[in-house]
């Protein structure tokens, strides 16, 4: 009688304390498991929800605390998942519906700005360590902030200006890694801001503190077609692709700063396709300590000569950006001839309309600056031979007033006459008509240049005749002809080819 007693009365606690709303009663065992993954399976609830009322008479989300596990009543919805339910707060994960494709962490506070709080990721050696009421070792490794920011590290790093954070601590921010499994046009970054504010920032990297920072490293390669970076800006006003500033408080400082690794092919610190303002001064560098093998520049005068100056247009090249309107200069082929130091053959890649190479076109290229020292030269040389001239004249002059030689008698038919060439100047051939007295033996018309050198000399077999000189006989330049006999010179002009 006892022991029945006792049953019952264990049996009327069990209903009494017991809190499990369950339609069917504790089973003990469980004789169909849902598949071999559950084979340990020693609960089982039926469909439905879970909960938990730790706090308060209702499930509210003011007063109460409580927790519910399955399908869990969210307004109009069904909310499949876990909800953990402070007062005027709570955090849910799970899928929103049924028809839901991505899951989702969402806390939520009422009002929102004054108790939803923060997101925090933490790791750690105890349970709980590292809040403000239970202390332990613990590390706070990312935060996710009620104004949409994520830091990771550093808590402090927070603010509603960074939506993402990292506080590396001396290692490595951000590495991002793609196998050679990727697939083709994989973008490792990609930021895209649109904001109808103005002054938005793609991204924005400071550094200060210490010496040898850099604020971006990029290497790419090896491979055939690559490009560090690739900037595009478009704008109704002013657009810029790249813009560098400094201070002007470093003893060295460039905005931007290209270097190659060679210049003797076809490398180039810089590359501009299209039209270059310069504001400043000294381009090239010009030191002597920088150069060896310096020699004078000599015999340009001849070499110029061969050069043919022309105005041209350029045509309308897709792989180029060229100049529009008239333009002046030479053609590099033939510069190549000449001066052949002063060209240059350029491959220049050709990109599509994302920015990425695809072919090469080639073309010669010329170093206008290199001919500023030859043609200093060639006025140089100039300047010598109009010295030259001018003395000679002097001298031709002072032979005349002081009688040094004699003219033959002026008297008609008896004239020295040596007529200025036709046409002058020439660049193809001239003719020069003279007289010589009756009589007149030995008589020549030379040419010389401007170092009294004889450049071309025609012996007269006739009294009065014309000569008539090619350009190909002398060369280009400012020459003197005169009229000779038996050594002595009777009449002198000047004449130019060109």
């Amino acid at each position: 009688m006892k022991t029945k007693l006792l049953l019952i009365v264990l049996l009327g606690c069990n209903l009494t304390f017991a809190q499990n709303q369950s339609f069917q009663p504790v089973q003990n065992s469980i004789t169909t498991p849902i598949g071999p993954q559950f084979t340990t399976e020693i609960f089982r609830f039926r469909p439905g929800l879970v909960t938990q009322l730790d706090l308060g008479s209702t499930f509210d989300f003011t007063n109460s605390r409580w927790f519910a596990l399955g399908r869990v009543a969210f307004g109009t919805q069904n909310f499949y998942g876990l909800r953990f339910q402070l007062p005027n707060k709570s955090i849910v994960m799970g899928y929103n519906d049924l028809n839901a494709i991505n899951p989702r962490i969402e806390w939520i506070g009422n009002p929102l700005a004054s108790t939803l709080g923060n997101l925090e990721f933490r790791v750690g050696s105890g349970f709980g360590g590292g809040s403000p009421s239970v202390p332990g070792p613990n590390l706070l490794v990312a935060t996710m902030t009620s104004a949409g920011n994520t830091v990771f590290g550093n808590p402090s790093l927070t603010g509603s200006a960074a939506k993402v954070s990292i506080d590396n601590s001396g290692t490595t921010g951000l590495v991002i890694r793609s196998s050679n499994s990727a697939t083709a046009n994989s973008q490792a970054i990609s930021i895209e801001q649109f904001s109808a504010t103005n002054d938005n920032v793609g991204a924005q990297i400071l550094l200060g503190g210490a010496s040898s920072n850099t604020g971006i490293v990029i290497k790419n390669g090896p491979g055939k077609f690559n490009t560090g970076v690739l900037a595009t800006s478009f704008a109704d006003i002013n657009a810029i692709g790249i813009q560098g500033r400094t201070t002007g408080q470093a003893q060295f400082e460039a905005a931007i700063f290209g270097q190659t690794s060679q210049n003797n092919g076809n490398q180039f610190a810089g590359f501009f396709d299209g039209d270059v303002v310069i504001t400043g001064n000294f381009p090239n560098p010009s030191d002597i300590k920088l150069k060896e093998n310096v020699k004078p520049e000599t015999n340009v005068l001849e070499r110029l000569s061969k050069l043919k100056s022309v105005t041209y247009n350029y045509k309308t090249i897709n792989e180029l950006n060229l100049a529009k309107g008239v333009q002046h200069g030479f053609i590099a082929q033939e510069m190549a001839v000449v001066f052949p130091e002063l060209t240059k053959d350029i491959s220049k890649p050709v990109f599509d309309k994302d920015g990425k190479a695809t072919s090469n076109f080639e073309f010669k290229s010329i170093n206008y600056t290199g001919l500023i020292s030859i043609l200093t030269a060639a006025v140089n040389e100039m300047h010598t031979e109009v010295k030259a001239l001018k003395e000679e004249l002097t001298d031709l002059k002072t032979s005349i007033a002081s009688g040094d030689f004699a003219r033959p008698s002026a008297t008609s038919g008896n004239k020295v006459i040596l007529e200025q060439n036709i046409p002058n100047p020439f660049s193809d051939q001239t003719t020069i008509k003279y007289q010589l007295p009756q009589g007149t033996s030995k008589a020549s018309l030379i040419i010389f240049d401007l170092n009294g050198g004889i450049k071309k000399e025609f012996p007269l077999t006739e009294n009065k005749s014309e000569i008539t000189v090619s350009a190909s006989q002398i060369g280009k330049g400012l020459f003197i002809y005169s009229l000779v006999q038996n050594g002595q010179i009777l009449e002198t002009k000047k004449m130019i080819i060109q």
